[in-house]
């Protein structure tokens, strides 16, 4: 059974059962904690799930504009303050894996174990207009704004860039028209400029890293 609560401005979708181990899932750019379901409904005999949806993004748009090192503060202080012990296992995909990098600098310690998939840490070739603030918004007046409405658009967006099943066209739906300009520009940008941070050597607790054979070589 799916539950929702909120910590401070952050919504957070929650199954499975309190007494068990808690694992938290950090959604990618683009999706919300929606996106973890299927795998929290596979868990939920196991495993006490926690799905927030990031600052900015899903749910969260009034927890403020998104940033890495924003997000990863807030799901440092939702671990601190209210999984028990001050402890969680942790999962992030994508832009949500950059997030938890920052958290193994930040705050190890409120980390018991780590699985990180595909946090992009160096710059892409030949994307560098992608760190331009300016060029972002234009690019989203031309490809995202006159395509809200648009389904066909939408779906392929949804299979191309993300493959997400058709299941969840209707999230995605919301999510893609939410975006505003500000709100895109923040998301790329952040996930872009972000590199690997200090102080991970301060991090003593099992990591798993993960990066797909078909992703960019970066």
């Amino acid at each position: 059974m799916m539950n929702q609560f909120n910590f401070k401005t952050m919504a957070v979708q929650e199954s499975g059962s309190s007494e068990k181990p808690l694992v938290i899932f950090l959604h990618g750019g683009g999706a919300a904690g929606w996106m973890w379901q299927p795998v929290a409904d596979l868990l939920g005999d196991s495993f006490r799930c926690w799905m927030p949806d990031l600052p900015g993004q899903g749910q969260s748009r009034e927890a403020g504009r998104f940033s890495i090192r924003g997000a990863a503060q807030m799901v440092i202080d939702l671990v601190r303050t209210q999984a028990p012990g001050g402890q969680a296992h942790l999962v992030g995909l994508s832009e949500g894996a950059q997030v938890l990098v920052e958290m193994l600098s930040l705050d190890p310690g409120c980390i018991r174990s780590a699985l990180v998939s595909s946090a992009l840490l160096r710059p892409l070739p030949g994307m560098g207009w992608l760190a331009s603030e300016g060029l972002l918004k234009a690019a989203y007046v031309s490809s995202v704004a006159p395509f809200k409405n648009w389904d066909a658009y939408i779906r392929l967006n949804m299979k191309s860039a993300a493959g997400i099943p058709d299941q969840w066209f209707e999230p995605f739906k919301a999510e893609f028209q939410s975006l505003t300009a500000q709100s895109f520009a923040d998301m790329m940008l952040e996930n872009q400029r972000y590199r690997l941070p200090a102080n991970l050597e301060n991090a003593h607790l099992p990591v798993l890293v993960l990066a797909g054979s078909r992703e960019y070589a970066a």
